[in-house]
């Protein structure tokens, strides 16, 4: 024990050197171990899993306030995709233009409410589910279904689509020859604005959508809602492929979905 010039009894630590080390520094070197714990603790907690969304995803298929996705048919099949991969999930709102972009080089991680055939240049840096579930194109429309087939009934008619989407090829060939004349938005709640307000005929939008504005929208008297679907699309998410989640993960937890009945479960109930 060394006493202190004051006499009072104080202990000192001694360095190597045999000098004294403050109990100030000791504590600051303490509390820096523990930071430095916690901060490899956090480098060991998994990534978040990036699930893109934007405008173009239309109620039911995400529900957006204040810019952030608080629920819908992508939200409820992220997260649950999320936690059978074992990860947490982030919900990140991502132009439509950019998304493959992002996707190839790992800025996201998984895009739903899509289609193989729309997103041809995507090839082996992702890795697609099954077919989810179903889903139909359907017409509303400002005059009452005819029992003609879809292309006569909408000759001469503008129709309200969604910019950039492709849809059936007697529809774009009914578009590229004049017969049926296209009016592009940037989203299907945009069309049935357009709609409303006399300034298109009709609407050929999701079936998911459709029945959500049928019931939530508060439609005028004058739209018409045909029933029968013209035209029907497989509904797929694709997830791009990295070291720590390859195809082999990735399609084991989309089929773990889909034999749990997740999709029938937890989807069917928007329609």
């Amino acid at each position: 024990m060394i006493r202190a010039h004051s006499g009072s009894r104080r202990r000192f630590a001694f360095n190597d050197a045999g000098a004294p080390r403050s109990p100030a520094l000791i504590l600051a070197a303490f509390a820096w171990m523990i930071v430095a714990t916690g901060l490899a603790a956090a480098d060991d907690s998994p990534p978040p899993f990036v699930v893109a969304f934007g405008d173009y995803n239309p109620p039911p298929y995400a529900m957006i306030a204040n810019d952030e996705l608080n629920g819908g048919i992508i939200y409820d099949i992220g997260k649950e995709f999320a936690r059978r991969i074992g990860r947490p999930v982030r919900f990140d709102p991502i132009p439509r233009a950019r998304l493959v972009p992002m996707l190839m080089v790992g800025r996201i991680d998984m895009i739903c409410g899509t289609n193989p055939v729309w997103m041809p240049e995507l090839g082996a840096e992702a890795t697609w589910s099954p077919p989810l579930f179903r889903e139909n194109e359907m017409i509303v429309a400002s005059f009452a279904e005819t029992p003609l087939d879809l292309i006569p009934a909408l000759t001469g008619k503008a129709v309200g689509l969604v910019l950039g989407e492709r849809y059936g090829p007697a529809m774009e060939q009914a578009f590229a020859s004049g017969v049926v004349r296209r009016e592009d938005s940037g989203t299907d709640e945009m069309n049935l604005k357009k709609l409303e307000l006399h300034r298109i005929d009709a609407v050929i939008a999701p079936e998911f959508f459709v029945r959500y504005y049928e019931r939530h929208g508060n439609p005028p008297a004058f739209v018409h809602f045909w029933q029968k679907p013209e035209e029907s699309n497989d509904i797929y998410c694709l997830v791009g492929n990295k070291p720590e989640l390859g195809a082999k993960t990735i399609s084991a937890a989309f089929q773990s979905m889909v034999k749990d009945k997740f999709f029938d479960n937890n989807v069917a109930p928007y329609r």
